[in-house]
């Protein structure tokens, strides 16, 4: 049971990475190129998703237009 929440919890952190990385806008994504960040989360497991979520993703504003 234990294996199955482990094996689901990666599928879905790949499915919300994968997700998130192809509506980003091109011109948003930091550190590699737009279809590097792609193949980095559909080839690299665990650490590919991870990665993007933590270094790749744009920035957060508020409302007002300032960083948090």
């Amino acid at each position: 049971m234990l294996r199955l929440l482990l094996v689901l919890v990666v599928v879905g952190l790949h499915v919300y990475a994968l997700v998130d990385c192809v509506r980003t806008s091109p011109t948003q994504v930091r550190g590699l190129p737009f279809a590097a960040w792609v193949l980095v989360v559909l080839l690299v497991p665990v650490i590919g998703p991870l990665l993007w979520l933590w270094s790749g993703r744009p920035e957060a504003f508020d409302p007002v237009g300032r960083r948090r």
